[in-house]
């Protein structure tokens, strides 16, 4: 029973690798896009609206740039 426990978390710990190898650059891709939002709205933000502003802005880009590479990557 102990080895088949064994076996059976071996065989999820390696589609869990594979599936985080595979995921590694789409989310690679929507953080340098986002993080360039965040950088370059921090230089003019004036006042706590812009701040939220720009999260959602940050968020959002973030959001895009994921499913622009998700998509691009599933061919």
């Amino acid at each position: 029973m102990l080895a088949k426990l064994k076996q059976a978390l071996a065989y999820l710990d390696g589609k869990l690798v594979a599936f985080l190898k595979l995921q590694l650059p789409v989310l690679h891709t929507a953080w340098q896009a986002a993080l360039g939002v965040l950088v370059a709205g921090l230089w003019t933000v004036h006042s706590t609206a812009d701040v939220k502003a720009l999260v959602v802005v940050g968020a959002t880009t973030f959001f895009a740039a994921l499913k622009a590479a998700y998509l691009n990557r599933r061919g």
